[in-house]
């Protein structure tokens, strides 16, 4: 049961659901991610007490204020719990992250946000400006208070990581290249031209920006990244000015553009579109040149097809005006199709526009496959017979699926009374567009009458009918008794239609009707949907008045969908404008869902949820039914075998080796915020299983975690047999006595400071380091300028044990260690049969007069590697490497992963 889970396990249980990932944070888009929330975070604090006691840090982490009845609940709870304030990370005195929108109105009065913005811990800013082409009076205010407290963020020279500064500006606009700061705009440039510790900069543009907006920006010395984040937009090489290249000429600052899959470098884009445009102008000079010469022709033809069926589009957008063919058309400035040098260029482009073939006159048909019949190959594509008349291609669609025709000189009427008999046993989706005619003196032609009956009443096995032609009148006829046309029909949508076609579709009988989709002509529909309303269960339609009355007379009827994309508020100025809500709560009462064009849903509580305001972070959405039932395969955690558990949580237990031989003057360790101990405190199975785990690493940091350990140690003798490696970044000799380190007799790896003080006893670690278990050794001094007694005496008891390290295989060290180590000490290294790696991080730059000790140990046959890790370049002539000619030798920088650098020398 929960009740048994220690508080810390129980937190890590609780917080996916309550914390907010970075990128919904950070987000800056239009639509805020958070007005898509459909419930609250907060009701995992509702379970009981103990839940809300241990998550309530977790759910004010980060808070997000969407509304004024929020700020009001809000401000209310930090009044009567002001220690809820120091729980916020992200929007409270312990703020690091703000993320602001500008855009205020007049009527605002963001007084208290200048307190805010002027907090010198902010480290991570978001600006936006959703409305951009505003100025007023309190606009111009806070932006000015925003600039002036540029200045004030001393955090900002803080480092977050080893490889990157805290300073970070995320700058958001959504009609211009950079935020409307109007006539601040300067000011605000100058400011974080002048901030030394500014890092980054990420600007998000809908089209690349000219360099000069940021040419005072880029003159900061300190600033590493400028991010163009661009979303969907891809930039064309074109946009890649010559103003660009200058100022990339100018700067150390690395310029990115960050589209939606990728980001890239703008320099090496650049570079690359000269490359392509060099290679264009060679292979253009030189007639003899033929891609793909080395493979056979097929092929060549292969490659060429997939290329330019690509290029062509395929989809159509309208049945009446199809984008697909404006722009299925291959461009003759780059491929001329009949002056190719290769003929599977030629053979590729037809293949390639044969799949998308747009007769408008017999003629035109019969041309065109009395052309298709001299093509050698056959093009794939076109399949089947070539047929010489308009007549026989509609036979020929017995198999087909989807259909799509737009006919402007061909007969309408000899089309549709054509298909019919030909595809009606097969056809399941049916398209039809038909525009008007144009006469010769420019006006449209009269509207045809088509008979229904012969049109739809072979159509038996049609499921879709998608119909675009208002100009085509179904004739009045007399409907059979026994009519099976549409019978199978369950989705149909009209885009336009004229009058007789809705009510012919009122007469027929449609019992398997589920969908109907209805953009325009609503009240030419409402005689239909009496008729037909009562097996609907999903319709589409534009926002228009029949939209209020689809409760009565649709008792089936669960969805309304509306193609609009800005139905929804998203924020509360405009909810209280909003005339969906209302109509959404009232659809609600009839179970009914109206969404949007994209499946968005208001919940008919929205209201309520305004008044009743909290943080708003964006949960999982869970399904769980009580029909749900646990499998009968599910094995408890107690059944488990203790190797298996072992293994399932080792990896909460383990320290990681890059962790543990970490020498910076910043001890990884110093960051940890949670302890390894409260896996074991979930019940005594897990205790007994995981004991031997965390015990194999220990670290010691502190004179009370030293007495623990000697106390824990003392108590219990076997738990030090489990002890591995063994961090202790200190003496701590009062509590780690020679009993105490005697129980620890395996110890394999071992980090050791001789950063000790006066009163320290060093002598006492001789039990410690003289174990001949030993195979990796680290010694760190992070206080080089502090020479003592004690210290001096701690280096020789180092010296004197290296000679009973009978495994050592690994040494790692800092430099001024390595200088300060004894001749006995490198006799032991010299002496030593096992010893293959040397690692010496430099904190300072590496000087020639170090060369004597590197000399003395490349006396040792064993040794394999040695490692000169430093935060500075140098020069390989500096240092005398003549002796280790044999060895590989590698130079890396001490705060990256993979080394910048790697020179191996061999003779």
């Amino acid at each position: 049961m929960t009740h048994k889970l220690a508080d810390e396990l129980l937190k890590e249980i609780l917080a996916p659901p309550l914390l907010v990932p970075d990128a919904l944070f950070c987000n800056t888009d239009d639509v805020s991610p958070f007005s898509k929330v459909d419930r609250s975070a907060s009701d995992v604090l509702l379970v009981c007490k103990r839940w809300m006691r241990v998550a309530t840090s977790c759910l004010y982490e980060t808070v997000v204020i969407r509304s004024t009845a929020q700020a009001h609940a809000l401000s209310a709870a930090l009044t009567r719990n002001p220690q809820f304030g120091t729980y916020i990370i992200a929007t409270m005195p312990n703020i690091r992250e703000l993320f602001l929108s500008i855009g205020v109105m007049f009527a605002d009065r963001p007084t208290d946000l200048y307190a805010l913005v002027a907090n010198p811990k902010i480290k991570h800013l978001l600006l936006v400006d959703y409305r951009a082409g505003s100025t007023n009076t309190t606009r111009r205010k806070l932006l000015s208070k925003i600039i002036d407290a540029v200045a004030t963020w001393k955090i900002l020279s803080v480092h977050l990581d080893n490889d990157h500064f805290r300073a970070h500006l995320v700058v958001e606009a959504r009609n211009d290249h950079h935020v409307n700061l109007g006539e601040l705009a300067d000011k605000f440039w100058d400011k974080l031209a002048t901030r030394r510790a500014l890092h980054t900069i990420e600007i998000a543009c809908a089209w690349l920006p000219s360099g000069s907006s940021y040419q005072r920006v880029l003159t900061n010395s300190s600033l590493k990244q400028l991010i163009l984040n661009s979303g969907n937009v891809n930039y064309s090489p074109d946009q890649m000015c010559n103003e660009w290249q200058n100022l990339l000429a100018e700067t150390s600052c690395n310029v990115f553009i960050k589209q939606q899959s990728s980001t890239i470098l703008l320099s090496e884009l650049i570079a690359s579109q000269s490359n392509i445009s060099k290679l264009a102008t060679d292979t253009a000079s030189n007639p003899f040149w033929i891609p793909m010469v080395s493979v056979d022709a097929e092929t060549r033809v292969g490659v060429w097809t997939r290329i330019l069926t690509f290029a062509v589009e395929r989809q159509a957008d309208d049945l009446y005006y199809p984008g697909h063919f404006r722009t299925s058309c291959i461009n003759p400035q780059y491929v001329d199709v009949y002056m190719a040098r290769s003929s599977s260029a030629q053979i590729a482009t037809i293949r390639a526009l044969s799949m998308h073939i747009l007769p408008t006159s017999v003629d035109a048909l019969q041309n065109m496959c009395t052309q298709m019949d001299c093509i050698t190959p056959t093009p794939a594509g076109v399949n089947g017979k070539y047929l010489s008349s308009f007549f026989e291609l509609a036979q020929q669609l017995e198999s087909a699926t989807l259909v799509g025709m737009w006919a402007s000189q061909l007969d309408p009427l000899a089309w549709l009374t054509a298909i019919g008999p030909s595809v009606g046993h097969s056809l399941h989706r049916l398209e039809l567009g038909l525009p008007k005619i144009r006469q010769r003196n420019g006006l449209d032609a009269p509207s045809m009458t088509v008979d229904p009956i012969a049109l739809f009443g072979n159509l038996h096995t049609l499921r879709e009918l998608t119909w675009t032609s208002e100009h085509v009148h179904l004739s009045v006829v007399s409907i059979p008794e026994i009519f099976t046309g549409l019978c199978r029909l369950k989705t149909l949508h009209i885009s336009k239609g004229h009058q007789s076609l809705f009510n012919f579709l009122s007469q027929i009988p449609l019992p398997a009707l589920e969908e109907f989709s209805l953009t325009q002509g609503a009240k030419r529909a409402r005689k239909f949907l009496q008729k037909h309303g009562c097996v609907i269960s999903k319709f589409t339609a534009q926002p228009c008045a029949i939209l209020a009355s689809l409760k009565a007379g649709f008792p089936n009827l669960r969805e309304i969908w509306v193609p609009s994309h800005a139905m929804w508020p998203t924020n509360e100025r405009d909810e209280k404008k909003n005339f969906w809500i209302p109509h959404s709560e009232s659809l609600a009462t009839a179970n009914i869902t109206l969404n949007d064009v994209v499946g968005s849903v208001v919940a008919p509580a929205t209201q309520d949820i305004i008044q009743r305001p909290r943080a708003e972070p964006c949960v999982p959405t869970f399904h769980y039914h009580r029909s749900m039932q646990p499998p009968a395969a599910v094995v408890m955690v107690s059944s488990l075998a203790a190797e298996l558990l072992q293994e399932i949580l080792s990896f909460m237990l383990a320290i990681p080796e890059a962790a543990f031989s970490n020498t910076d003057r910043v001890s990884p360790f110093n960051k940890v915020n949670r302890s390894r101990s409260s896996v074991l405190l979930v019940c005594k199975y897990w205790m007994r299983a995981c004991t031997p785990s965390f015990y194999e690493t220990v670290v010691i940091r502190s004179r009370a975690q030293a007495y623990a350990l000697g106390e824990t140690l003392i108590r219990n003798r076997q738990l030090g047999a489990y002890v591995k490696r063994f961090r202790i970044e200190g003496s701590y000799s009062e509590y780690l006595t020679p009993a105490v380190l005697h129980t620890m007799p395996h110890i394999r790896e071992l980090f050791l400071s001789i950063s000790v003080y006066h009163r320290d006893c060093p002598s006492d670690l001789h039990e410690l380091v003289s174990k001949p278990s030993v195979e990796h050794i680290i010694l760190v001094d992070h206080r080089d300028a502090s020479h003592n007694a004690t210290r001096d005496e701690l280096l020789k008891v180092i010296s004197h044990a290296a000679s009973a390290w009978k495994s050592f295989r690994r040494l790692t060290c800092t430099l001024n260690v390595w200088r300060k180590l004894e001749g006995r000490f490198f006799q032991a290294l010299i002496s030593c049969p096992t010893l293959q790696s040397i690692q010496i991080a430099c904190d300072s730059f590496p000087r020639p007069k170090n060369n004597d000790s590197y000399q003395r140990v490349s006396a040792n046959m064993s040794l394999q590697r040695l490692s000169l890790v430093s935060n500075y370049d140098f020069s390989l002539q500096q240092i005398d490497f003549s002796a280790w000619r044999r060895y590989p030798i590698l130079f890396g920088r001490l705060y990256f992963t993979v080394p910048s650098t790697s020179v191996v020398l061999r003779q």
